[in-house]
């Protein structure tokens, strides 16, 4: 149990960026965003970011802040709108989010990261834009909720497709080579990598139910720190023998 347990937290440690900050700052040379789950060299470090560009923190399913100039440094750049950006209202913006979570249900794996940033940043527009035209009416807000929630529906079949092929596979037979060994390994990473974004996502445009996903997660890497524990080191989680 002890060794599952360790493992269990060493898989969740693998999903933390899907439940950590996203840094965002403005390239001075291309005016281009950027995002990352790590924060760029010279965040909090007084003597590097006078110059730098202002990085904003965006913490899961929030809104980033507006960018505004650092004292005593150049003016950064505007950042171009992209060229889906929506130009008429929030029925476009609906749109284009829809198109957002397809992003994120047909992505592989290792590009679920990515999908899941372009998500946040029409998600942040959304809430912009709600915010700015609140409704007075109860009945208009409710229905605004509901037609949010309803984008969240086909993340809901990711999450299951996801969790189902986790839960079925198994690590290779003994005798296997280092190298199937390694590449099951790293698919399984992966794959719970994608399921922890897709679940970020889920509870970006939708929170409720956030509780049950996350003891439903727990139980998958459970199952997941049992089957694999005669190839992989619990106190590192990394392969035994490498």
């Amino acid at each position: 149990m002890r060794i599952a347990v360790s493992l269990v937290v060493l898989l969740l440690a693998w999903v933390a960026p899907a439940t950590a900050d996203l840094y965002r700052w403005v390239d001075p040379e291309t005016g281009s965003v950027k995002f990352s789950s790590y924060p760029p060299p010279w965040f909090n470090d007084p003597a590097k970011q006078r110059r730098a560009p202002k990085v904003e923190v965006i913490a899961p399913g929030k809104a980033a802040p507006a960018f505004e100039p650092t004292p005593g440094a150049e003016r950064e750049p505007a950042a171009p709108r992209p060229a889906d950006a929506p130009q008429g209202g929030r029925g476009a913006l609906l749109k284009l989010l829809a198109q957002r979570v397809n992003g994120v249900v047909t992505a592989a794996p290792d590009a679920t990261e990515r999908a899941f940033v372009e998500l946040s940043e029409s998600l942040q527009d959304l809430d912009q834009l709600d915010k700015q035209s609140k409704p007075e009416n109860p009945k208009e807000e409710a229905a605004r909720l509901e037609e949010r929630w309803r984008l969240a529906v086909p993340l809901e079949a990711r999450r299951m497709a996801l969790t189902q092929q986790i839960s079925v596979q198994r690590p290779p037979a003994q005798g296997a080579t280092p190298e199937a060994v390694a590449n099951a390994w790293r698919g399984v990473q992966m794959q719970v990598a994608a399921l922890g974004w897709t679940n970020e996502a889920f509870k970006a445009i939708d929170p409720r139910k956030v509780n049950a996903r996350h003891f439903e997660m727990r139980a998958l890497t459970e199952k997941i720190a049992e089957r694999w524990d005669s190839y992989v080191d619990a106190g590192t989680g990394r392969l035994r023998g490498r």
